[in-house]
């Protein structure tokens, strides 16, 4: 009889803490949704289906919508012959599943960054007049010169080029230092 009382209070303690410990330990992946087990800000796996699991205190689960998603970014650049000039663009992208060891970083944020750099590293090659009808023909190069890891690039589109005037760079505009802009 007495070990009766003694396992009935084992199942009655031990069962709420079973359930506590698999609910620290396991995230079901639900429909539309991508998983990262990241630790120390580096991938250790991806799910996208199933359960995923991680070990407590250390790793943290981060979710991500895996559905495409539009992006609108613009980037200045300073162009070859220059000029100063504001490119926006419109990304799609979705995200996938990480290799292990690559260091997380937010998909927005990282496939904001590298479109920066791609357009900054191509307008530098290219004339403000060119600039419009070269960036829209790099777009498909430009799309593929762009790696995230965890981000598959869907499409690049060119929105707009405006070219950024300077009042103290046209001759004989006068500044509010009292200078004109002609040398």
């Amino acid at each position: 009889m007495d070990a009766q009382p003694g396992a009935a209070v084992w199942a009655v303690l031990g069962v709420p803490l079973l359930v506590l410990l698999a609910g620290a330990v396991a995230r079901p992946v639900l429909p539309g949704e991508l998983v990262h087990v990241v630790r120390r800000d580096v991938v250790r796996r991806s799910g996208h289906r199933g359960v995923t699991l991680r070990v407590p205190l250390l790793d943290r689960f981060v979710v991500v919508d895996a559905a495409p998603t539009q992006l609108l970014t613009s980037v200045r650049a300073r162009t070859g012959d220059g000029h100063e000039v504001l490119v926006l663009l419109e990304a799609t992208w979705q995200p996938v599943a990480c290799p292990p060891g690559t260091p997380y970083l937010p998909p927005a944020s990282a496939v904001d960054d590298a479109l920066a750099a791609a357009v900054r590293d191509s307008a530098a090659w290219l004339g403000v007049e060119e600039l419009p009808d070269g960036l829209g023909v790099h777009l498909d190069a430009l799309a593929a010169a762009v790696r995230v890891p965890g981000v598959v690039l869907l499409d690049v589109e060119l929105v707009e080029v405006d070219v950024l005037l300077r009042p103290a760079s046209a001759p004989g505009v006068r500044t509010a230092t009292g200078t004109d802009g002609s040398g």
